[in-house]
This record gives C-alpha cells, sequence and structure tokens, in this order.
C-alpha cells in the first residue's frame, strides 16, 4: 500500500507539474526575446514587446504590421528599437485589440 501511494503521489506531481499553462510564448534569436501579447495587462490593447538577455545593449529592428492609419492599405514598417541590457516587456509597437487586418512583429536585424 505505501508503494502504491508513492506511486500515485509522483505520478500525481509529473502531472500538475505539465498541465500549467506555459509561459515562455514568443520567438528568441541569439538571446532576443519578443512576443506579441493580445489584451497586453488588460489594457485593450496588443502589444509587441521585447526583451534582451546579452550582456549588453542592442539596436534590433523589428518588422511591424499594419503601420500607419489608413486601414485599405496597411503598410509595414522597420522599427529600430535600443534594448537595453536585461530591460523586461519593451514595448516595440501597439495596436488596440481586434486589429485587422492582424498585427505582427518581427524581428529582422540586431547589432
Amino acid at each position: 500500500m505505501t508503494r502504491f501511494r508513492g506511486i500515485i503521489l509522483s505520478a500525481s506531481i509529473i502531472l500538475i507539474a505539465y498541465s500549467q499553462p506555459g509561459l515562455a510564448d514568443g520567438w528568441e534569436v541569439d538571446n532576443i526575446w519578443w512576443n506579441l501579447i493580445i489584451n497586453f495587462k488588460n489594457t485593450g490593447m496588443t502589444r509587441c514587446i521585447a526583451e534582451n538577455y546579452n550582456m549588453k545593449t542592442v539596436t534590433a529592428v523589428f518588422d511591424v504590421y499594419p503601420e500607419g492609419n489608413n486601414a485599405n492599405r496597411p503598410v509595414h514598417a522597420q522599427t529600430p528599437v535600443v534594448l537595453p541590457y536585461h530591460q523586461q516587456n519593451l514595448r516595440v509597437a501597439g495596436w488596440p485589440d481586434n486589429t485587422k487586418p492582424a498585427p505582427q512583429c518581427k524581428l529582422i536585424s540586431w547589432h
């Protein structure tokens, strides 16, 4: 009976650990992480945020879409952002939730 309890307890811990939602969404390239978050901190805004895990400040260029005020002709924009070392949730771009076409944010270069 004791062995059976140990097996059940171990299995329960494993199941609980694997059933938690992942907090590491987004993308990472060369220690630069970014993500597109809908309803960022309950603000009603979709935000593209970035974090730098390099040991120095990095300038990153993001392709941001849609940009501009003409909903009939959305365009891509290249947005340079200075990312200080280990600063979290640095805003790259933002849109109201449910923006059409769907917002996109991609890292295209860094130095």
